[in-house]
């Protein structure tokens, strides 16, 4: 019976590890799971931001960090991230009403550029700096970014 707890332990173990390492260093598969899954009330809260009826600050741990404004406005919901300033990575997820791609860039006082490199990936990169970052579509409406400054 004692062998049977320590092997149950050891899975128990191995499965949390694998969810903190999932989590981590696969942010891109868990994000879009979490979109597909929810992603009609992902659409209900972004667009109570869009006209201004903001109801809440997080959805199941995922931080919603409201509407940017630009060409098209978009609402941003950060996911994670790691790294020390200036040299860090932040993941997350966005909701674009008109369904355009947009760059996550706060950098105004420098020229970003964006390139499709596939079907519904894109790359962005800014002159001048190291800032950069990749947007995936993940479903009409909804697209995954990755940005690093």
């Amino acid at each position: 019976m004692k062998i049977i707890k320590r092997i149950v332990i050891v899975f128990a173990v191995m499965f949390i590890c694998f969810k903190v390492i999932s989590y981590c260093f696969y942010p891109e598969r868990e994000i879009k799971n979490f979109v597909n899954k929810n992603y009609l009330e992902l659409e209900e809260i972004a667009n109570d931001y869009l006209v201004n009826k903001i109801s809440v600050k997080e959805y199941k741990g995922v931080e919603i960090e409201g509407v940017f404004k630009g060409d098209t406005d978009i609402v941003q919901f950060y996911y994670s991230g790691f790294g020390i300033a200036p040299a860090s990575t932040y993941y997350g997820f966005y909701y674009s009403p008109n369904d355009i791609v947009v760059m996550h860039c706060n950098s105004q006082d420098t020229a970003c550029k964006l390139v499709n490199t596939k079907d519904n990936e894109y790359e962005w990169s800014c002159d001048e700096s190291d800032n950069g970052g990749r947007i995936l579509k993940i479903r009409d409406y909804w697209y995954y970014y990755e940005a690093w400054y």
